[in-house]
């Protein structure tokens, strides 16, 4: 088990965070520059770090979860970074991030990402999650907490430390 160190966290309301797409890809960069500082290169990671959590966040986005605050948290415990995000969500969204979660993280997953990726129509939402566990390695886990909210957890390694 890691002692995972808060770094950052970064609290707003949902309806802001899902009033323009592009707040995914400036969040992520801001926080991820603010986090990587103390690594051994410190602008390659903070690049890597900002395309995995945009990832995470265009995920949310794509799901357009309920009204609510929304927190994004980030921690690490040696070379392992956390991204923790915390939304309003149903019976219905809750079910939709077990089910990606599952699907992404199972055997097949790289599979099911292509075919996903090539399917015509709409990307499917949970694409960003297939992204995070097939090129970074992400573990996922997703629990509710005693608000009601849920907590969707992402760990990466993006740097091996010695």
């Amino acid at each position: 088990m890691h002692d995972f160190e808060p770094l950052l966290e970064l609290t707003l309301p949902c309806d802001e965070f899902l009033a323009d797409w592009s707040h995914c890809d400036r969040m992520a960069t801001y926080l991820a520059r603010q986090v990587s500082y103390a690594r051994r290169d410190p602008v390659y990671s903070s690049n890597l770090l900002s395309s995995a959590l945009n990832e995470l966040l265009e995920v949310v986005f794509r799901a357009k979860p309920e009204s609510g605050q929304f927190r994004c948290c980030l921690s690490r415990a040696g070379s392992i970074d956390r991204i923790a995000l915390s939304l309003s969500c149903g019976e219905t969204l809750e079910a939709f991030f077990r089910g990606s979660i599952n699907a992404a993280s199972g055997t097949g997953a790289m599979e099911r990402y292509v075919t996903a990726l090539l399917s015509p129509g709409t990307l499917d939402p949970a694409i960003g999650l297939f992204e995070l566990a097939l090129d970074y390695g992400a573990q996922f886990k997703l629990e509710r907490e005693s608000d009601g909210q849920i907590l969707l957890t992402a760990d990466i390694m993006l740097e091996d430390l010695p």
